[in-house]
């Protein structure tokens, strides 16, 4: 596997939840952030690569809420494919 985006959290309910997408189960502290490893990790949405959240946002940026993507992701060493019906995108903070 090259570069791919963890998924550190899912939320219930959420696209990527009902699509059987996994976060992680780890606690982890760098700084003052907590985040969690071992979920999945998204190599490729529509079959363009995704190595960082800049990445996923362009892969994205054409789609609107309720279309749907094909993700492509590693869950341990299995690669895998998930059909996903975007939800609309969270308010920045």
């Amino acid at each position: 596997m090259g570069k791919g985006l963890l998924v550190s959290q899912v939320k219930s309910g959420s696209s990527a939840e009902k699509a059987g997408l996994k976060g992680g189960t780890t606690a982890v502290r760098y700084g003052r952030s907590t985040f969690y490893i071992g979920g999945d990790i998204i190599v490729a949405v529509d079959g363009m690569a995704v190595g960082s959240i800049a990445d996923l946002h362009t892969a994205l940026e054409d789609n609107k809420p309720g279309e749907k993507v094909q993700v492509e992701y590693f869950r341990g060493k299995q690669r895998a494919k998930a059909l996903v019906v975007l939800d609309e995108r969270p308010q920045e903070r």
